[in-house]
């Protein structure tokens, strides 16, 4: 947790200089926010937060679905995969609600305890986009090192199945496809979603519906980037970022990263709004680095708090 607390607190100084640091063709906006309503995040956002909460427990205790209170608050899943080493692969599941006939494909986010996991995070460079895994993405498209080479490693064998369990429809029917994750799970969620919509959801599929909805999510490329994702996900991207917490403000601004739209953010004062624009003063690019805390990271968010404290195996 230091060398995490340390990178954050570094770059954070740098990332809250003034608005001459926008001259890098990212857009901002102080658009009004729209509260949301209970009944909304009760229907979107809190099954996807069990789901990435439960993305933190182990590969043995996810395959068996008994991972204490976590699992129970999501019953009756079918884990169709659960893999992972908690370093240079952070573990991952990808599963079946029969209940609301969706495939759920969850990333957990860094492990602050082993360096391999942090160095996923902290390859900050900006890199082409992958041409083989995003062949519509435009040439300008850059992403963040660290979170591409991370996703990577698991991309194929998760559309491997995804593809596989939507054209037979096992283990049952389905209709949606929820892709989800927090911190360095929500970043690498982002681009499984970009792949599935892309690459698999064409043809006789392009009737499923996708969802990505994430939380704690640092900035994953440029502006070119951002467009992209905005362009191919649109509003079925949510990114929920949480009070004063300086994960959603990294890499900052002046490095030419940029983040899409479709932030939500919980507020100091406990409210939940939702913020036009790809960044937005009223939300957490508006944070002041005097008010950062780490702890908000893990939320909590809309009542459930990331990381594997809440499991029993």
């Amino acid at each position: 947790m230091l060398i995490i607390a340390v990178v954050v607190f570094s770059l954070s100084l740098v990332s809250a200089r003034p608005s001459p640091f926008l001259g890098f063709g990212q857009t901002s906006s102080s658009a009004s926010t729209t509260p949301l309503s209970q009944d909304t995040i009760s229907a979107t956002l809190l099954k996807p937060a069990r789901f990435s909460q439960i993305a933190y427990c182990s590969t043995a205790a996810v395959k068996a679905w008994d991972c204490g209170a976590p699992c129970q608050s999501v019953p009756d899943i079918k884990v169709l995969l659960a893999s992972g080493d908690n370093a240079d692969i952070p573990d991952f599941y990808v599963a079946y609600d029969p209940s609301s006939q969706t495939l759920v494909i969850a990333h957990q986010g860094t492990d602050p305890e082993n360096i391999q996991s942090i160095a996923n995070d902290v390859a900050l460079g900006l890199t082409p986009i992958s041409s083989t895994e995003f062949p519509s993405a435009p040439s300008g498209v850059k992403v963040h090192k660290g979170f591409q080479e991370t996703f990577l490693r698991t991309s194929s064998q998760i559309t491997s199945l995804v593809s596989k369990s939507l054209t037979s429809q096992s283990p049952g029917p389905i209709t949606n496809v929820l892709v989800t994750g927090h911190s360095l799970g929500a970043a690498i969620a982002v681009m499984d979603a970009i792949d599935i919509k892309t690459n698999i959801l064409t043809g006789s599929l392009t009737g499923i519906k996708l969802d990505c909805v994430v939380f704690g999510l640092p900035r994953g490329g440029n502006q070119d980037w951002a467009n992209f994702v905005d362009q191919t996900l649109g509003t079925s991207l949510s990114h929920t970022s949480n009070k004063n917490d300086p994960i959603p403000t990294l890499p900052p601004l002046f490095l030419s990263f940029q983040h899409p739209s479709g932030e939500i953010h919980i507020t100091t004062s406990g409210d939940n709004v939702a913020c036009p624009g790809q960044e937005n003063k009223n939300c957490s690019d508006g944070n002041s680095v005097a008010d950062d805390k780490l702890s908000d990271h893990d939320g909590p968010y809309f009542g459930v708090e990331m990381g594997s404290d809440a499991c029993t195996a």
